[in-house]
């Protein structure tokens, strides 16, 4: 499996166990990965998921989390 596919895996796994009543949460890749890498896995996740539009993930940087953002909490 590629390192993109094993992030969208993590973040799909983490989003299917998640308390979904929250307004976002967060997945932890702990410098586990290298920024280009994890900002092409989530451009690759926003092709295959479509469905989950518009909850969305975004990269930012402390420590490499990726944000997920649930509009069905609102």
């Amino acid at each position: 499996m590629n390192i993109e596919q094993e992030i969208i895996d993590n973040v799909l796994k983490s989003f299917n166990e998640s308390d979904q009543s929250t307004n976002y949460y967060v997945v932890w890749l702990n410098n586990h990965y290298d920024v280009p890498t994890v900002k092409s896995a989530i451009v690759e996740f926003k092709k295959q998921r479509s469905d989950l539009q518009p909850c969305f993930i975004s990269f930012f940087d402390v420590q490499y989390g990726i944000q997920i953002s649930n509009p069905k909490s609102q």
